[in-house]
């Protein structure tokens, strides 16, 4: 018979009340979701990766070790935790990856045409302003 401590283990809840069956709840020490960061959903734990993006390139046929090495900031510890959240929250973030795809919620959202582009003031060039002509620029589609 297999006996299991709660010290052998690291993010976890082990019920201490007395049962026939105790239940362990291992949580994902590398999945986080924080309040303003990606909109709270849920990201690899000291990154900005939202689990929807690395699901969707796991889903698009990327592996593993293609996932690495696309984003070397990443370990295979936080992929393989990430693709874990997903397997246990899989109707949350298919969610997320279809909203993400969806074209007509994010027109409604920013419709085109609304967005304000504000310009910085003029950056001081030695004794005088930079002048109009030096911080215009204009492109010329080919």
């Amino acid at each position: 018979m297999l006996h299991l401590s709660k010290q052998m283990f690291t993010n976890t809840e082990v019920s201490m009340t007395p049962k026939k069956t105790q239940i362990i709840s291992i949580s994902h020490p590398h999945v986080v979701c924080i309040e303003g960061i990606c909109g709270g959903r849920p990201i690899i734990r000291n990154t900005r990766m939202p689990v929807s993006t690395l699901v969707h390139y796991y889903q698009s046929g990327l592996t593993i070790d293609e996932i690495l090495d696309a984003f070397s900031f990443l370990t295979p510890a936080q992929v393989h935790d990430a693709l874990s959240y997903y397997y246990d929250n899989q109707k949350q973030i298919d969610k997320e990856i279809a909203l993400s795809q969806d074209e007509e919620y994010w027109i409604a959202k920013y419709p085109p045409g609304k967005l304000s582009i504000k310009t910085c003031s003029p950056l001081k060039q030695g004794p005088s302003e930079v002048q109009p002509s030096q911080r215009e620029e204009t492109y010329e589609a080919n």
